[in-house]
């Protein structure tokens, strides 16, 4: 049944694809797409589709019946900033468009998935389940959509399989991290007249040198990172520099480890400030790490996810740690994977690129663990 159904649909798959790469869909802003999803469903007859507060589009099944719900998402927005269509071209299989993979490959098989259940109403839910179309999981987005779905249901799920990256790996663990603006500022005045005076380049790149003299903490196996991406500052080559400011994150996937971090970070900024600068630190998010999730339920869904994607594959994905919706309900003690259905490269660039060749292997993929989720009643 499956393999019918994907022949037949493939070339849907490819199209709903194509279309949902134009739809502009930055972090925060991604109602466009959330409106054409919304709509997609409603032309294909979804009995149960909502919008919530966070432009989230979520479609339900059986969780009217079930007290226990399995979520499975995709996220909606893309990194870029474009308000306009989207550049997209194909040369022979390859398609090149800013975030047609992360997270438009994966988000459109999930859709593809709900097309399966609604034209084979002979599946019906073991479960509660979930397909949530969501937002602000990129950048600075705080993971703020699955935040609310997990607001909403979180004492109801079990069970959280999130739909992003590529097909070679599976993420069970979860990269928590802390993002923060710093903000220096000096009296500054001509390079000239006024040499000596307080500089906040100057002051800014003393704080950057010692944030990048810190230790980080190993606490087993652990894996603890720091980055300074953005820095800014200045007038003119001729002005010395009244205010400079910086992004920086701290990055570990164990929770102690973060709390360290912090320790170490929060005396570092104490330490500079007894310069008597003008200083201010602005806390930007947190990406929580995973906590006191039951190890056999976790290693029981991974090793279900990593079984089909072998079959389909011929080889078995990556385990690995990362930074993704997952991370929200892996902190409040829930078994939740993170994996991806296509195969692609250089994402978050403009240069962005998947296989569309792909995309049989992914359908294939998330239609038999889709299924798992629900039972064949025979039709009379």
């Amino acid at each position: 049944m499956i393999e019918k159904f994907i022949s037949e649909n493939i070339k849907e798959l490819e199209s709903l694809l194509l279309t949902l790469c134009r739809i502009p869909s930055p972090t925060g802003q991604e109602q466009r797409r959330s409106s054409f999803i919304y709509n997609w469903c409603r032309n294909l007859g979804v009995p149960n589709v909502t919008v919530d507060d966070t432009k989230n589009v979520i479609i339900s099944f059986g969780c009217e019946d079930y007290e226990d719900i399995t979520v499975f998402m995709a996220h909606m927005d893309t990194v870029f900033p474009d308000t306009s269509l989207l550049p997209l071209r194909i040369k022979g299989r390859a398609l090149f468009c800013p975030g047609c993979g992360d997270n438009t490959a994966n988000l459109s098989i999930m859709l593809m998935c709900i097309k399966f259940l609604l034209t084979h109403p002979e599946y019906r839910p073991k479960c509660g389940v979930l397909f949530v179309a969501n937002t602000c999981e990129e950048g600075l987005g705080n993971l703020k959509g699955c935040s609310e779905v997990m607001k909403a249901y979180g004492k109801r799920v079990k069970k959280v399989i999130v739909l992003d990256g590529t097909n070679e790996c599976i993420l069970d663990r979860s990269v928590g991290s802390s993002r923060y603006r710093i903000e220096i500022d000096t009296i500054g005045g001509h390079s000239f007249d006024d040499f000596g005076n307080p500089n906040a380049i100057k002051e800014m790149s003393s704080l950057v040198n010692d944030l990048y003299s810190i230790e980080v903490p190993v606490i087993g196996n652990s894996i603890t990172t720091y980055n300074i991406g953005v820095m800014n500052g200045g007038t003119a080559i001729n002005s010395i520099a009244q205010h400079a400011e910086i992004l920086y994150e701290y990055r570990s996937d164990n929770a102690e480890c973060l709390e360290i971090m912090k320790d170490k970070f929060v005396a570092l900024i104490k330490q500079h400030r007894e310069k008597d600068l003008r200083m201010a630190v602005t806390h930007l998010g947190t990406r929580p790490c995973m906590m006191n999730v039951d190890k056999e339920k976790q290693a029981e869904l991974t090793m279900e996810c990593s079984s089909i994607i072998e079959k389909y594959l011929m080889s078995a994905p990556i385990l690995k740690s990362g930074s993704t919706d997952a991370n929200i309900p892996l902190s409040m003690g829930i078994p939740s994977v993170c994996l991806g259905l296509y195969y692609g490269g250089n994402a978050h660039t403009r240069d962005e690129w998947l296989d569309l060749d792909s995309l049989d292997s992914g359908f294939h993929i998330a239609l038999e663990l889709v299924q798992k989720y629900f039972k064949a009643i025979p039709t009379i």
